[in-house]
């Protein structure tokens, strides 16, 4: 799949240094972007784009990748050479250049690598018949990437074969799952700026929709259909309250839950978890019969003896007051760049106790948790700490 290179005939001064090399190759993709370039510079920078994407030196020809992939005007046969290059150059021109058209991606899935499928995977948007090849792959790395992103459209017969192929494996099934309520979601009209609570009756309409589509997968297994199309639809319900929401807003979907039986610790904590503090304050509260604002203040101190005040006349388990506190101590530290170990630490924490309240025994994996922690992470987000033996410590 990848092309040949000559070492000659590449037209660079002083024998064509690697960095003389590359230095021309970001001015001529800085010269062809210029408003005020002429016709006849354009032309120049292209017609050294065609020299460099064949050069023998592969910084070089990486260079060039990442100068022009996403680049929307470079000439098709410069993107497609590029493209199927070695991955170490194709990446970036892979994952984010428009020139590419479906047939360029589908001959690369064909006869690339899985890192060229990979990026292919993570692409802004990925057109049903890409996706399908790409699930062809049998490549869980290329998958996960593919269901991971929002903008692959993906076709209910991929999602059934996904399903189907890959029922053992919980990690690759959830995030499709995932990527499915999401689809679905789009696939109802629900508009941005729809109420809450009306929102949440759509949310509730696709998670029966999903589940529904699930159990043909796992028919023999009605248990597993109900938790996954659960899970996709608090995690969901979770975002319907924006992190800025009023107490009223919050409380009145807090309040709708409650009147539907669907107000769960879970949720509690997948707001958390979000940082959707006021709507985990109106959870909380309107389940214990409490002061929203009172729970709130308790939350964001990390008092953990109101929480548990809280949690008791709530009816949920211990753990999940703990946890509450330590998610407040996450979402503190989280606005201080200087805090990455603290953060990590008190996320950790709060991982720990989250799964002891809902009964998850064993290592505490963040994307499988129902409370799903990644939400956390600061918008500068400082150092992660090193790995650590044991949660516990943090507590």
């Amino acid at each position: 799949m990848t092309i040949e290179h000559q070492a000659a005939g590449t037209g660079m001064p002083d024998g064509g240094s690697v960095p003389v090399k590359i230095a021309s190759a970001l001015r001529a993709a800085n010269d062809f972007n210029r408003d005020d370039a002429t016709n006849l510079q354009r032309n120049q920078a292209i017609d050294l784009f065609r020299v460099l994407a064949r050069d023998p030196d592969v910084p070089v020809r990486r260079a060039l990748a990442e100068a022009l992939g996403d680049n929307p005007l470079i000439p098709h046969d410069v993107a497609a050479t590029l493209a199927a290059d070695v991955a170490e150059v194709a990446l970036p021109m892979l994952q984010h250049s428009l020139v590419l058209a479906d047939e360029d991606l589908l001959e690369i899935v064909r006869d690339g690598s899985a890192s060229h499928c990979h990026a292919i995977a993570r692409r802004d948007q990925v057109s049903p018949g890409v996706a399908h090849a790409l699930f062809e792959t049998r490549s869980e790395q290329v998958l996960l990437a593919l269901v991971r992103n929002p903008g692959a459209d993906i076709a209910e017969a991929t999602y059934d074969a996904i399903f189907r192929t890959h029922a053992a494996d919980s990690d690759i099934v959830r995030r499709a799952v995932a990527h499915r309520f999401l689809t679905l979601l789009q696939s109802v009209g629900r508009h941005p700026n729809l109420a809450p609570k009306l929102a949440e009756r759509v949310v509730f309409r696709v998670a029966e929709r999903l589940a529904e589509q699930l159990s043909r997968t796992y028919a023999d297994d009605p248990g597993i259909v109900v938790s996954l199309a659960e899970e996709a639809r608090e995690r969901a319900t979770a975002s319907l309250v924006a992190a800025e929401a009023t107490p009223a807003e919050a409380e009145g979907l807090a309040r709708h839950l409650e009147a539907m039986g669907r107000l769960t610790p879970t949720l509690f904590l997948r707001a958390l978890a979000q940082r959707r503090v006021a709507l985990a304050a109106a959870l909380l509260a309107v389940k214990a019969g409490g002061e929203a604002e009172v729970a709130e203040q308790a939350i964001r101190k990390g008092d953990a003896r109101r929480l548990a005040a809280f949690a008791a006349a709530a009816g949920w388990p211990d753990g999940t007051a703990t946890a509450g506190a330590w998610a407040a101590r996450a979402i503190a530290a989280a606005a201080q760049a200087e805090a990455g170990e603290a953060h990590a630490a008190y996320v950790d924490a709060f991982l720990g106790h989250a799964a002891e309240a809902l009964g998850i025994q064993g290592a505490v994996d963040p994307d499988a948790l129902p409370a799903r922690i990644l939400a956390f992470a600061p918008v500068k987000a400082a150092k992660r700490a090193p790995a650590r033996k044991s949660r516990r410590k943090a507590a």
